[in-house]
């Protein structure tokens, strides 16, 4: 069991390692008027706003920013779990735990959540997209009202995906 934790604990080192490394290769240089590679970096250029990821946006701790990651992250949740799309999401109330609280709830103290991750707990209501059965989204909770799906409740954790750069629902439910 100790030679597990210090393999695991040389493995965690190497790959922070790595990411340091490619973070500093990454560092990319500007042309100077005679077209010669600069040593300085061009920090005036923004990235156009599809290129910028979520990695360049810290949210935890900012209302906002998390209701517009949870919104998407929401969409993507239903596509891949359902495979159904919704027309419209509309968050009617957010309640975002802060790192505070995520130590000291008991539902969530066990879950040992990391810089990245965000427990969440939302109400929204949700339209789905035309030829989805509205039935699908009372799984759990939900009252069917017209078109829309209305009272629905989860919480849930909202995780980076360092790989694509994106929040993503990595557990919801009606109870963490």
């Amino acid at each position: 069991m100790k030679n597990l934790r210090i393999i695991f604990l040389i493995v965690s080192l190497i790959a922070i390692i790595l990411v340091c490394a490619a973070c500093k290769n990454n560092n990319e240089t500007v042309p100077n008027e005679n077209n010669e590679p600069n040593t300085t970096t061009n920090t005036n250029v923004e990235p156009e706003p599809e290129e910028q990821n979520d990695r360049d946006v810290i949210i935890k701790g900012n209302e906002e920013e998390v209701k517009k990651r949870l919104d998407k992250a929401l969409d993507i949740y239903f596509e891949d779990a359902f495979d159904v799309r919704a027309d419209d999401v509309k968050i009617t109330r957010l309640k975002i735990f802060s790192p505070e609280e995520e130590e000291t709830d008991e539902r969530l103290a066990d879950l040992h959540l990391m810089e990245e991750e965000i427990a969440f707990e939302v109400e929204f209501d949700v339209h789905p997209a035309p030829g989805v059965d509205p039935n699908v989204f009372t799984f759990a909770n939900g009252e069917i009202d017209g078109d829309w799906v209305r009272n629905k409740y989860n919480c849930g954790i909202l995780r980076l995906d360092s790989e694509e750069g994106q929040y993503r629902i990595t557990s919801i439910g009606t109870s963490f």
